[in-house]
């Protein structure tokens, strides 16, 4: 388990670049080729 601060980074940080280019977009795309792989 990462430390404290780390834990619900993207929802306390939802305007930081790396979320809105990086993470945001790569997730996307995972959900897109692999929904049998996510819970519900």
């Amino acid at each position: 388990m990462a430390e404290e601060y780390h834990q619900d980074y993207k929802k306390k940080n939802p305007n930081n670049p790396y979320i809105q280019n990086v993470s945001v977009p790569r997730f996307t795309r995972f959900k897109v080729r692999f929904p049998d792989l996510l819970k519900p």
